[in-house]
């Protein structure tokens, strides 16, 4: 009845939902009409078998009032010097924002699209084949968002940050759209921060679409610190042409339940993705990792290199699938999650998966799950390491090769502060 209530609601949402251009209004049909066919997920989908969301359906979450987001986000230590766009309750906030030059173009979503008389070229691009009920939800009910488009002259290093806060207050459902374009040669650091505060609760469900032109580099971090009773989604979508190259790098820790998933269209020869993920999770938190990498163009290559440390009745899965096509010949794809757990009642799922439709190609996957081992505390503690020193060097030893492989410097050292204190917590 939960879900039958909230599609309810979202059926009111999405026929109120028609801000925006002419053109927009059949996309927003669309997604709407198959998310009607689809429904809410249960666990009887493969890629939804170990998430229980009911909490979400059951729970009074509504949307935000505009001031009172802005009030609430008007309390946060908020830097002036970043190059930064604020979202509260979901609302895009712009006198809380940048207002960049030297070309950089960032504007509300809406005020983007309604400047353009035919569809972006990927947005909502793939609504016939999108699995994933929660995109399309946001694609029929979003209002607001931002555009981001780095041109190839912008030449200023600094890293681009998008920042989503809960409105705080009562229980609060959130649904920003994010739309990234490097253009030909560009590049850029965007670091996106999801932060959840010690309130009532809140569910975000935010959708990314990247899109990368010829011989473009984005580096990514999403950045997930959630530390009341949150629900983060979020989905991101990346179109890669020839010769580009995205790196990702995603840091969770806390909240209730939270849902990344990433899909990326390697479309173009030597298209690369490097995709890197790190989860502590302790109480009774969730973290569930889905990532589809489409290898659909020779000589593409990706990398994943997911890890989670686990404590308490915590819970994660690593979901992955790499599909290289007919005509991805000499592609190159490796999966590779380890899980650390640190309590008897923790559990982990781990799915790499491999679909490989042509010759001549390199992949490999694999896995491994387990507890601190014996030996290495041993180890420590003869060389005079009390024994939660021993385990903090360890935990943090494991999770550290995340972040040492991805090289993100404009988000490594806020991540690896605030790995230290959880790990500190998990180990006293």
């Amino acid at each position: 009845m939960a879900a039958i209530a909230m599609r309810e609601k979202l059926a009111d949402k999405a026929s109120m939902a028609s801000q925006g251009p002419a053109w927009l209004a059949p996309v927003r049909e669309k997604a709407f009409s198959r998310f009607q066919s689809m429904g809410f997920p249960t666990r009887q989908w493969e890629a939804w078998k170990y998430m229980n969301l009911f909490p979400v359906l059951d729970a009074p979450f509504h949307q935000a009032q505009r001031e009172a987001a802005l009030e609430s986000a008007r309390t946060q230590k908020l830097s002036r010097d970043a190059l930064q766009w604020v979202f509260s309750g979901g609302y895009y906030l712009s006198d809380l924002s940048s207002k960049p030059g030297s070309g950089l173009e960032a504007k509300p979503l809406m005020t983007a699209l309604a400047s353009e008389t035919a569809p972006l070229a990927f947005f909502a691009r793939d609504l016939d084949s999108e699995e994933n009920p929660f995109v399309l939800i946001n694609t029929f009910s979003f209002t607001e968002g931002l555009l981001l488009r780095v041109p190839k002259s912008w030449d200023n290093h600094q890293p681009l940050n998008l920042l989503f806060l809960d409105a705080g207050g009562a229980p609060s459902l959130a649904m920003p759209r994010v739309s990234i374009i490097l253009e030909e040669g560009a590049k850029a650091q965007v670091v996106c921060r999801m932060l959840g505060g010690a309130g009532q609760g809140s569910v975000t469900n935010a959708v990314f679409e990247v899109f990368l032109e010829q011989g473009a580099s984005l580096k990514l971090a999403q950045v997930i610190l959630q530390d009341g009773p949150h629900y983060p989604f979020a989905a991101a979508r990346f179109y890669l042409k020839a010769g580009s190259s995205a790196e990702q790098l995603v840091y969770c820790r806390g909240g209730k339940m939270t849902k990344l998933d990433t899909r990326v269209e390697l479309e173009g020869e030597g298209a690369t993705c490097r995709l890197n993920g790190l989860s502590i999770l302790g109480g009774a938190a969730q973290a569930f990792h889905e990532l589809t990498v489409n290898h659909r163009a020779p000589l593409t290559l990706s990398r994943q290199f997911y890890k989670n440390i686990l404590d308490d009745e915590a819970q994660a899965e690593f979901n992955s699938l790499s599909y290289v096509f007919r005509d991805a010949v000499k592609s190159d794809t490796q999966q590779l999650n380890k899980n650390l757990l640190l309590s008897d009642d923790a559990r982990v799922y781990s799915r790499p998966k491999l679909k490989i439709y042509t010759d001549d190609v390199s992949a490999n996957h694999g896995s491994a799950n387990g507890p601190t081992q014996e030996r290495e505390l041993f180890y420590l503690r003869s060389r005079g390491l009390d024994p939660k020193a021993a385990r903090l060097m360890l935990a943090e030893g494991f999770a550290r090769e995340v972040l040492d492989k991805a090289d993100m410097p404009a988000a490594g050292g806020e991540i690896g502060r605030d790995l230290r204190r959880e790990l500190q917590k998990m180990v006293d």
